[in-house]
Formats: structure tokens, sequence, C-alpha cells
């Protein structure tokens, strides 16, 4: 697709002065190159890690005119030339790089940055499940469910820099009394599909059946019945949502990735047992299930032990 732009246009001055020059002479032809890339690369990882194709056109510039880009540290392989604008999978993983160094600190104003290079790969794969599970999550659910996910992690897609969310016109029945607990309820649901919890919570087809299988598009955004749940299914079900914080907090114990922790931190929340109808006089322990929820929202795993007394 490139050999048009065999050996022209060698990226000689690598200076911000010289990489800046270099765009203001060749800019058409390495927007060009972008676009044509860009058509034939993962729609999916694109759209997670910049928004959009426009979008990743702005951004792949800018980091290129960046004071911090720096091309001794280009992988071998790389073009030195215009065909650099053609590595889309490299520009991925360089924005990637830079959202991991700035979600070590969604939780903290003061953290020491870690130059892992495992710990940047384990990020770049989960930002892959993140859009995989997304994409698998919007076919189980309300959409409204999928626009209160979104709003849920507003702050963590922000800081991303990606991942346009849906438009809030589209999507009915929005009650802003109600936003919390669903918005709450959304990452919760989230989670299940993004841990594949299926096979380790006992009954959990119960859960999947009503709460994972998509229904009407207004509350409580579950599966459409036609027969009215029994007594014992709906104490059952809500026994597995214990269940299910129960893993949940056990997960989080073993100090998953930074991605990981940023999305249990919108499920952190105790109106999530209010949304389930989880109360005390039918859960002696409904005081630990709230200090496990709290303790989701902790980064490390020292704070989370202290919230679980």
């Amino acid at each position: 697709m490139f050999d048009v732009f065999d050996d022209l246009f060698p990226i000689t001055d690598w200076s911000v002065e010289g990489r800046k020059q270099y765009l203001e002479q060749h800019r058409p032809c390495i927007e060009l190159v972008l676009y044509e890339a860009l058509e034939v690369f993962d729609e999916r990882k694109v759209s997670l890690t910049f928004g959009s194709q426009a979008n990743a056109v702005v951004r792949i510039i800018d980091m290129f005119l960046s004071d911090g880009f720096e091309n001794e540290k280009l992988p071998n392989g790389i073009p030195r030339d215009i065909k650099l604008f053609s590595q889309i999978d490299y520009w991925c993983k360089l924005k990637s790089g830079v959202v991991f160094a700035r979600l070590q600190q969604l939780g903290h104003d003061e953290v020491d940055i870690v130059d892992n290079q495992t710990d940047r790969g384990t990020f770049v794969t989960d930002l892959d499940q993140l859009s995989k599970c997304l994409g698998i999550y919007s076919q189980l659910v309300a959409a409204n469910m999928v626009y209160f996910w979104f709003q849920a992690n507003k702050k963590l897609l922000d800081e991303l820099g990606q991942v346009e969310p849906p438009i809030e016109s589209k999507f009915e029945g929005c009650i802003d009394k109600s936003t919390t607990r669903y918005k709450v309820d959304s990452s919760f649901r989230y989670l299940c599909v993004y841990l594949d919890i299926e096979s380790k919570i006992p009954g959990f087809r119960l859960y999947k059946s009503k709460y994972l299988t998509k229904g009407e598009n207004k509350p409580q955004y579950t599966a459409k019945k036609n027969e009215r749940e029994s007594h014992n299914t709906t104490s059952e079900v809500r026994s597995v949502v214990t269940k299910i914080i129960d893993y949940f907090c056990r997960v989080h114990s073993d100090e998953p990735s930074s991605l990981c922790l940023a999305l249990f931190k919108s499920v952190g929340n105790t109106t999530l047992l209010d949304q389930y109808k989880i109360k005390s006089k039918d859960y002696p322990n409904i005081d630990e299930l709230k200090d496990k929820l709290i303790a989701l929202k902790s980064q490390t795993k020292k704070e989370a032990e202290s919230a679980v007394r």
C-alpha cells in the first residue's frame, strides 16, 4: 500500500524544530499515510485508543511533535521515514504507555510512575479486553445501561482520552435521581463480563438470565419474563450477588492491573445493595458486604484491608 513512499521523505532531523519542519513540508502525505493505514487497522483498537479515526490522526501527529518523542527508542524495524506514520500498532502502544502512567494517578495526587515494560504490555492487553468486553456487554443489556457505564467510568475514560460515549439524547428514561444506582449497577454487570466470572460463581446463570440478558430499555433494565419471578428465585439471585461481591473483593485483594483497579472503583458504592434490595433483615453480614464494596475504591491492598474490618 505504501510502496509509493519507498525511500522517500526520510526524517533526518529529529529535533522538535526538525520534526515541525518535516510536518510542514509533508503534511498532506503524512495524513494520507495515516488515513490509509487506519482504514486497514483494527477499528475497535483505534476507537479504544484514540476515540475515532480523525482523532487518531490528530493525536499521532501531536505525539510525533511532542518534546517527549525520542527517535532513539523507536523499536527495530520501525521506518525512519514517512512510513513511520503507517505503524498504527506502534502509535497505539506509545499512546497506551502515556495513558498507563496517567492511569496510575487516578486514585492518588502523588505516586511513583512505574517504568516497567511488562506492566505497560499488560496495560495494552487490558485495553483490548476493555474494548472487546464493552462490545459483548452492549449485546447483553439495554442501551441505557451502556450509557450509564460510560457515565460511571467518565473519569477513567477522560484519563484514557478515548472512547466517545453514546449521545445522551438517544437514551430513554434516564431519571436523574436514580442515575447513581444505575451507574453502579451497570459497572457491576460489566465487571462480571470483564472478569469472565460465569464459571467461578455458583448459580451465576440465575443472575445472568435476569441482569445480563437484554430486555426492555427501562428500569429495572432486566430480562423480560413471561411469568412472575418466585420469591425463592429472587432470594437466590440476591445470594448470587453477594457471592459476586465476595469474588470481586478477592480479585481486588490480589492486586490486579491498574486498569482493573480503576474499573473496580466505579463499583465501590453501597447503593449497589439498595439496587438489589439486599437488606440487613435477610443478610446479617450486610455490614461486611458494605465494607467490601467500599474497599473496592482502594488502590492498594493495604488501603483495602483497612476498609474491610
